[in-house]
This record gives structure tokens, sequence and C-alpha cells, in this order.
């Protein structure tokens, strides 16, 4: 009777099993305890296993047979959590010390991760009877740690063997998530993601849906018109499991603003760390679309030594430490033509087709860019960097 009663309200049956054996040793009335266990059931994580005590003790607490102890825990261990998500973790013991359901205190010894914090915890002590790990975990690795319960308060009276936790911290999906962009009517908006594995597959979606043929990396919006406006986000699948980007939103203002100056930095370039470096600045409120140029071979056409010119330059453009855009010979991502139009605006030489020169447009929000100029081959010689706005 009892059983079938609890299998209607849908419980596990291990727990149903467990709450009815103890309601039976205890000869208690039925309904009370079932309304007791499903508010302990539909609580909250660090409730839930407050409740475990709760429920106890409105039974008349757990038998304990010849002394043993059950360690309860939530997540189990090892447990996974995520640099810069919230995490939360419980842990208690039930029928400890002749029947006790609950510690008096812990002891709390190893490597908790970085960003999170045992709640009231000083020292190795922590006087509760329920422990309680939470925060936002800030570093990726393996963190290993063990708890030991106490029946009194300061690690005091009968105690339990002390029990090893491990919470794995994983590195965010995203090294970098899109950002809103505010562009006015007709203009281009870009969005960026980098997922922390490359070998990560994107699909872009607008306000929950996919957008058709959108899987690289970069989005491009170009003519933006009111029906672009809305919340977009990438999805990043790695062998089946999907992550998804914080949103980022796309609006229009016709009022809004941006600067950028053209610039142009020429040095020496040689390879490893000693890369040739610019950086631009967008001011404002609203993205801009820039075009930026790693010039090479073409320096020769302007008097300098053809073996003393970069042979093969690598452009990239950094937000941050993250690196969101890449060209290696301009016009080698299918966008010859545009690339063409840009340089006619600025006044910029056109090169050959099969020159190694690199050069990348992108739309970019208000905030400072690094781009970097590396070399595909391993050689050295001159580069020069140069950034035009071109909206």
């Amino acid at each position: 009777m009892i059983y079938r009663i609890l299998t209607r309200f849908n419980y596990p049956k291990a727990q149903v099993a467990v709450f009815t054996l103890a309601m039976l040793l205890q000869r208690a009335p039925v309904i009370k305890h079932v309304i007791e266990f499903q508010r302990a059931l539909s609580a909250p994580i660090a409730q839930a296993i407050r409740s475990v005590g709760f429920v106890a003790t409105a039974i008349g607490g757990f038998q304990a047979y010849s002394g043993a102890t059950t360690f309860v825990i939530n997540p189990a261990s090892p447990a996974t959590a995520t640099v810069g998500e919230e995490f939360q973790m419980a842990f208690t013991v039930t029928g400890a010390n002749g029947g006790r359901s609950s510690a008096g205190s812990w002891q709390v010894l190893g490597d908790i991760p970085e960003g999170l914090a045992v709640q009231g915890l000083v020292g190795d002590t922590m006087n509760a009877e329920v422990g309680i790990i939470d925060g936002i975990p800030t570093t990726a690795g393996s963190f290993s740690f063990t708890v030991k319960a106490f029946h009194r308060a300061n690690l005091t009276g009968n105690t339990a063997p002390a029990v090893p936790i491990t919470i794995l911290v994983e590195g965010p999906a995203f090294a970098l998530e899109p950002k809103d962009t505010v562009v006015k009517t007709g203009g281009r908006a870009q969005f960026f993601v980098v997922p922390s594995d490359a070998t990560a597959s994107i699909q872009w979606r607008k306000d929950g849906i996919a957008l058709g043929g959108q899987t690289d990396a970069t989005l491009i919006i170009d003519d933006v018109n009111a029906a672009d406006v809305g919340t977009y986000e990438a999805v990043a699948t790695v062998n089946g499991s999907e992550s998804v980007s914080t949103s980022a939103t796309l609006s229009i203002d016709e009022t809004a603003t941006n600067e950028l100056f053209n610039i142009a930095t020429r040095g020496y370039m040689e390879s490893g760390n000693r890369v040739l470096i610019g950086g631009f600045v967008i001011t404002g409120n609203s993205a801009k679309t820039v075009l930026v140029r790693a010039v090479g071979p073409a320096l020769a056409e302007d008097g300098v030594p053809a073996n003393e010119v970069l042979a093969d330059p690598l452009l990239a453009i950094v937000d941050g430490a993250s690196i969101i855009l890449v060209n290696d010979n301009w016009g080698s991502d299918g966008n010859e033509a545009e690339l063409i139009e840009a340089f006619e605006q600025v006044g910029a030489r056109v090169w050959d087709s099969d020159s190694k020169d690199a050069a990348i447009i992108g739309t970019f929000n208000p905030g400072a860019y690094t781009a970097i100029i590396n070399t595909v081959d391993g050689s050295s010689g001159i580069a020069l960097i140069e950034a035009y706005q071109l909206d």
C-alpha cells in the first residue's frame, strides 16, 4: 500500500524503497511522511540535502545498523564545473553516531577550485550540519580535497572517515563570446566567436532559429534592415555535445556614431615572438567596418628591395586574447571583389591577384583591437600594417 501511494508521485524506486522502509520501522502515519518526502525532493540542491535530516527527523530518525553511516553528496564526485558558470555542491552524513542524522562540524583539507568557497569555513573547520561549496570557478583543472564529519562542533566528538571529493573544472566552451552591436540602416554587422575546442562545428541562430549556411566562427550581415534586428547566438558542437554562446543583440540606431583614423605601421618582422604589431581603437557607440592590410611583397613597388620584404605575411586581428580574423593571401577567402572595391574606396593600391599580401575587412564594435603580422614560412623581412575606415 505504501509503495503504491509513493510510486503514484513518480518518485525513483530506490528513494521510495528507503522511505518505505524507514516509515515501516517507525509505524508512523503515511500521509504526513508523503508530504515531507515530496517537499524534500522538490527543494533546491542545498535545501534538498538539508531535508535529508528534516525528513529523518519527521519519522523519528533513520536507523543505523552496526554503527554504519551514509555520506550524501550532490552532485556526485567527481563533479564537473565550468569556468565562469555558477556551481554548487552540498554534502552531509546520515545515520551517524548511533542513529543521528547530522554532523556537528567538518574538517576540509585539500585543493578547492579557485572562485569556489566552502560556506562558513574558518581555517580547515566548518561548524555546520551540511557542507556547502559554491561560487563561480575561475581556473580550469582537477581539484581534490577531503571532508571529514565530526559529531560535535569544532571537530570534537565521534568522527566518520574522511571522504575524498574531486571537482573537475572545464574551460569555457567559448574563448570569445559574441557582443552586442549597433549599426545604421544599410550598414554592416559582424559577430565573432572563438570556440575553446578548435574541432568544434558552429551553427549560428537568430532568435533561437538556426540560420541556414551560417556555420563559420564569423557571422556577417550586410545591408542591415529592420528584419535583421534580434538576438544572435552560436552553438558549438563537439562529439555530439552542444554548448550555446551568450546571446548578442543587433540593433539599429540612425544617430549612432563611431570614429577611426587611418593608421599605418611599418617595421621588420621576425618569426617567433618578434612579430609586427599595430593597434586601432573604435570610439563612439556603434560598430565600424575597417579594412586592415598586411603589405609585404607589394612594398617592392614602393622601392623596398625585393630581397628585404616579408615574402608571405599572415595577418591576424585580435580582440583581447582571442584571434577573431585571419588571412593569408588576400582574396583567398572568396571576397576578392569586395576587397578591390574597398582598396579603391580608400585610395590604396590594388594588388596583383597572385600577390601574397594579406587583407581583412571586419566590422568591429567600439573597443581596442590588435593587428598582428606573422610569417607563414618562418621567413623575416619588412612589412607594413595599414588600417582604413570604410564607413
